[in-house]
């Protein structure tokens, strides 16, 4: 139940005789007779309509051509936004006497039950604290000796949801004063009018302190599934989401298997010479990883600082998969639209990926828009395609990439304000938690069976 939903049945169990003890008392005067109550009361109650047992004083507001009503104010005067189910202890603005006296606004005393009658705050009320006129928009309710002012500020209170179905117009809703003087208000004894107003206003500050929980509880769900996915690609770079086998190998011997791999693609010219990465310090390692596991630069591992492949647009085929940084979901890497040149205008150069390459959105990076390629294709600068050597995971690589420790590297270094992109170095010197390829599947297998759940919790 919602602290909102709370308050109401509080307020409604309280106006129907349950929720103080009902006494056999008959109130002071003679109920009507009526068909259709809105809900059920006790025997010992009686229906009445608000205008039969009270005064009601209409506001007016001085003319804004005037500027001598509106200064050196010393009248106090109320908007209907001061109605906000609560007590009102201020002015909305002073006007002065010129201005009161050229408007037919009536003073309304300490006590007046205020309800507004248009607007965003129609049917909501407030409990006048001091001596005030109001505006055309509020009207004050003035009850009588056999109906406590605090009784029936609660009640109508309570009584809003039914206002607000009745109210004239949708955009600006709107109720009269004569509707308000209709309205049927359930009557007791002075006695249990006052019980029920102690009964509620003990009841109210601990729905005030439920819904401070509740609001806390709200947020603290509503944040848990990104958490625990945050929790779970961290905890998989780690090394604490499988288990290590020793005879899986380590991430030292897959090290040297990469860089073996790539002094032979250098030397056949498929491989363009890099300049050498510095040595990881003991100073930047982040976290500890499993001793089978070995720490490398991300440029030591991939291509992504090499040479990307390029198609002019009059090479471009109508067939072929264009896809933009606007066709791929935030935080997940979801293709939301699947697109061919032909349905696109393309100019200008485009970059060539293929299927299996990672692909990576160095424009605004905190959205994480990282995939693997289901499918040959191209796509704009911003979005960069690489390869993991040594039969690396892709997929491991892709939750490394948005794991919260590669994001927070990432996103600090990134520069440009209203477009941010990070820098080829930032990319390449990031520190890789290598494990070995038989683990990395097994991470990601794991990953994959959490990440659902996390989906679920939403």
């Amino acid at each position: 139940m919602t602290p909102q939903e709370l308050k109401e049945s509080i307020l409604q169990r309280a106006f129907e005789g349950k929720l103080v003890y009902v006494s056999q008392d008959s109130p002071n005067i003679k109920g009507l007779d009526v068909d259709e109550p809105p809900f059920d009361i006790p025997e010992s109650w009686r229906w009445e309509k608000i205008g039969n047992i009270t005064d009601a004083l209409a506001g007016a507001t001085p003319s804004t051509a005037k500027p001598e009503y509106w200064t050196n104010g010393t009248i106090s005067w109320l908007a209907s936004g001061a109605c906000q189910d609560c007590d009102v202890t201020e002015a909305t603005k002073l006007i002065s006497q010129a201005g009161y006296d050229g408007c037919s606004t009536k003073m309304m005393p300490p006590s007046t039950v205020m309800i507004a009658l248009t607007g965003a705050t129609a049917g909501k009320v407030g409990f006048l604290k001091f001596e005030s006129c109001g505006n055309q928009s509020i009207v004050g309710i003035l009850p009588c000796d056999i109906l406590e002012p605090r009784y029936l500020f609660y009640y109508l209170m309570a009584s809003r949801k039914r206002v607000l179905a009745d109210c004239v117009g949708s955009a600006q809703p709107h109720i009269s004063k004569g509707y308000v003087l209709k309205m049927l208000v359930p009557i007791p004894s002075i006695a249990e009018q006052k019980r029920i107003v102690a009964k509620i206003q003990e009841l109210l500050p601990l729905v005030e302190r439920y819904g401070e929980a509740w609001t806390k509880l709200e947020e603290f769900n509503h944040k848990f599934p990104g958490d625990m996915k945050k929790s779970i690609l961290q905890q998989a770079i780690q090394g604490k989401l499988v288990e290590q086998r020793p005879e899986e190998g380590t991430g030292e011997k897959l090290y040297q298997q990469i860089q073996a791999e790539k002094q032979k693609l250098i030397k056949a010219g498929k491989l363009k010479k890099e300049k050498p990465l510095l040595e990881i310090s003991e100073d930047e390692i982040p976290f500890e990883i499993p001793e089978s596991w070995k720490w490398v630069r991300f440029g030591d591992v991939s291509s992504y600082a090499q040479r990307k492949e390029k198609v002019s647009a009059i090479n471009i085929s109508a067939d072929m998969w264009s896809l933009d940084l606007e066709d791929i979901e935030k935080d997940t890497g979801k293709i939301t639209n699947h697109c061919l040149a032909c349905d696109r205008t393309i100019s200008g150069d485009k970059v060539k990926f293929k299927t299996g390459n990672i692909l990576y959105s160095k424009l605004r990076p905190y959205l994480k828009k990282v995939l693997v390629a289901p499918a040959d294709g191209i796509c704009s600068s911003e979005i960069v395609p690489f390869v993991m050597y040594g039969n690396i995971e892709p997929e491991y690589a892709r939750y490394f990439l948005i794991s919260p420790f590669a994001d927070g590297i990432v996103n600090s270094a990134s520069y440009g304000v209203k477009m941010p992109r990070v820098s080829t170095d930032t990319m390449t010197s990031l520190c890789f938690p290598l494990p070995p390829l038989a683990e990395q599947k097994r991470i990601v297998a794991k990953i994959e069976e959490l990440l659902p759940l996390c989906e679920k919790l939403k």
